[in-house]
């Protein structure tokens, strides 16, 4: 039987580069597949606390007046809005009864006076006894007391402006009898708004003069002083603190608005939450090592700005590098191919 060698050497050829084909396949299969990941540098950065609570805003030099008598109302001498000066009488109710009363006591007084001066010397003369100096003594005591008693009395009767401000509007009209407690009119001085917040007992200690503090007035923020912060808690167990913001803020005597106040300023590491992932064991991230192996580390989280958080642990240093994207292809010890662009640098490059 005649052999054909050349056929058995092109089926030999043919059969090993099937063979080597085969088996560079097998090899590449077996090949575990190149991880892809970007990572983010850890840096410090200024994190900081804040807290929003809504107070009252109200004139520095603001005044609002109530009926304190009962009485008709017998004279107005302004108009809402007008500018008034110190000591303008601004309402009066039953003038003669207040002047004829102030009048009276002040008459009564007077003389009381005189008599306690002329008794006091004839005292001192040992012309009376004591007795009798003690009675003038008395008489002229309950008739300072009056005395006052009408002034104070006189005074919310016959309303003056307590100091320089525009009236707002005045909720009575001459003739009108009006009752204790009646709203009357509010006077106005263009100085600082003042705003009192309630703050919770937790940031008791966290916030004093020095903090930040701004008035968030639709998309404007409004620079602040802290002037004062209560040393106790209110009967709804809070803390008072008392702020002053410029006398050209466009904000409305008596209106409620946002306070915003920045606490507790610290330099501390800082990265992308979306970096930082849970466990049941608690919070970590996926560090990349010199040689490009996964490391697990377990943070302390703190902070947040915006989407930046604070974190810290002993493993971690600034200028590290942690797995920002390809998150759910990474365990630990893996090894990882580092995607490079502009924003993200390796040691190397550093």
């Amino acid at each position: 039987m005649f052999i054909d060698k050349k056929k058995i050497f092109q089926i030999t050829y043919i059969l090993c580069l099937v063979l080597s084909i085969i088996a560079c396949n097998s090899s590449k299969a077996n090949q575990a597949p190149t991880i892809l990941v970007k990572p983010i540098k850890l840096n410090q950065q200024d994190f900081f606390e804040k807290y929003i609570s809504v107070g009252q805003c109200k004139a520095e030099n603001s005044r609002t007046f109530y009926a304190k008598v009962n009485g008709v109302v017998d004279y107005i001498s302004v108009k809402e809005g007008e500018f008034v000066k110190k000591d303008t009488i601004i309402i009066q109710i039953d003038a003669d009864v207040a002047e004829a009363s102030k009048n009276k006591a002040e008459s009564a007084f007077k003389s009381a006076q005189a008599i306690f001066n002329r008794d006091l010397s004839l005292f001192d003369k040992k012309i009376i006894s004591k007795e009798a100096f003690d009675k003038s003594k008395a008489l002229i005591e309950n008739a300072r007391s009056d005395w006052i008693s009408t002034l104070d009395k006189y005074d919310n009767m016959i309303i003056k402006a307590p100091f320089n401000g525009n009236i707002g509007v005045i909720h009575t009209q001459v003739g009108n009898d009006i009752k204790i407690g009646d709203y009357l009119f509010t006077i106005i001085n263009n100085s600082e708004k003042i705003v009192l917040v309630e703050l919770p007992e937790n940031i008791n200690g966290k916030i004093n003069k020095n903090s930040e503090v701004f008035l968030l007035n639709k998309n404007d923020k409004i620079k602040g002083e802290i002037i004062a912060i209560s040393e106790y808690l209110s009967d709804n167990g809070t803390i008072t603190a008392k702020i002053i913001f410029p006398s050209d803020t466009k904000i409305i005597h008596g209106s409620f608005v946002e306070v915003e106040i920045i606490f507790d300023h610290h330099i501390a590491l800082s990265i992308n939450e979306k970096a930082v992932l849970k466990n049941n064991k608690g919070n970590f991230v996926y560090k990349i090592t010199s040689d490009n192996k996964i490391q697990q580390i377990y943070v302390s989280t703190g902070s947040r700005n915006d989407n930046m958080i604070e974190i810290s642990a002993k493993e971690l240093n600034e200028g590290d590098l942690v797995v920002l994207e390809g998150l759910t292809k990474v365990t630990n010890g893996a090894t990882v191919d580092i995607i490079k662009d502009e924003t993200t640098n390796t040691k190397e490059q550093k």
